[in-house]
């Protein structure tokens, strides 16, 4: 299953996931379900209806989104696309947590770009590929505005090629029990194709193939591979810090080579194996429970933080005020 979010800014882009979506079934994707997130959202699922070429609408407040897409991986569903908004920062902060890519559709709005802002913090800590998508409202008062706003945001980060031009229509009422087999009007379908092509190619070059646990290089946030946990990652960052590692009582002197919030590389001639579960103890971060799911031929060990995933989060956050990123993992 791969995992493509639209952080959407703005309700002139909030269809823009489900026209994607829909293309995508069309093109053979596979079963396709946008997943939205909004707060306090009932479990309310649309089915796909007669039409074939229709995804599943699912409505999921941002807590329950790793159940349901557990649920989905388990079910056999080929692709999820989480459309939520930028102002839902709790609901965006989720959706591109699990994303193999993350796909920010702006309109040329001076507004608009300084809020990308944020959502770019967010991207850029989960060092999640992403791509801004121009999205511009038909009637446009200004024919180059779309491309004014390219070259703005490429000093961010990867533009789409393909520009959309459909007038900004909203997405369908989340109050209301309706599916997704009617596309909204104003769709250019040639557009929204190329999108999709686009968008595909970048997605399956970036996500990992079930039971891989992806680019990221990092055995310590490798999960199991029926989790979607895996899609999880978090930054790391370079440390090369002395720690203490206490291995089965134990006690001896480490490095913290990098650490994420999800896990850490340490160098250490203490003897451990796959599977031990050890303590490192780092003079800035404070003590930490970790199993050993890496070992390497230069006395080094990749661990997993045993801590909740609240923590992680925290310990991500703190990362970013003191530690410094990995020139390869920019």
């Amino acid at each position: 299953m791969r995992i493509l979010s639209f952080i959407s800014h703005g309700d002139e882009n909030g269809a823009l996931a489900n026209q994607i979506a829909r293309q995508a079934m069309r093109a053979g994707e596979g079963d396709v379900a946008v997943i939205r997130l909004s707060p306090g959202a009932a479990a309310n699922d649309a089915d796909a209806g007669p039409d074939t070429d229709a995804p599943r609408l699912i409505r999921r407040d941002a807590a329950d989104l790793l159940p349901e897409l557990e649920r989905q991986y388990h079910d056999g569903l080929a692709l999820a696309v989480i459309e939520t908004s930028a102002g839902e920062q709790d609901a965006a902060e989720q959706a591109i947590a699990f994303s193999d890519l993350v796909a920010i559709p702006t309109v040329p709005d001076t507004a608009q770009l300084d809020s990308v802002k944020g959502t770019l913090d967010a991207v850029e800590m989960r060092a999640k590929p992403f791509v801004f998508i121009i999205n511009v409202p038909s009637g446009s008062a200004d024919p180059d505005a779309g491309a004014e706003t390219a070259i703005v945001l490429c000093q961010y980060g990867t533009v789409s090629p393909v520009t959309v031009n459909q007038g900004g229509a909203p997405a369908p009422d989340a109050a209301a029990n309706e599916d997704l087999t009617d596309a909204p009007a104003g769709e250019d379908e040639s557009e929204i194709a190329r999108l999709w092509d686009y968008l595909r190619t970048r997605l399956h070059k970036v996500a990992p193939a079930d039971g891989d646990a992806g680019d990221s290089g990092d055995a310590a946030d490798a999960a199991p591979a029926d989790s979607v946990e895996n899609r999880r990652r978090y930054r790391r960052w370079a440390m090369d810090t002395l720690a203490r590692l206490t291995v089965n009582g134990d006690v001896s002197k480490c490095t913290v080579a990098n650490i994420s919030g999800g896990g850490a590389l340490i160098k250490s001639d203490a003897p451990a194996n796959l599977g031990d579960v050890l303590f490192v103890t780092d003079p800035a971060l404070g003590d930490f429970e970790a199993e050993v799911r890496h070992v390497g031929a230069d006395n080094t060990l990749g661990v997993e933080f045993v801590i909740d995933p609240k923590s992680k989060e925290k310990l991500a956050r703190r990362l970013e005020n003191i530690a410094a990123p990995k020139t390869d993992d920019d």
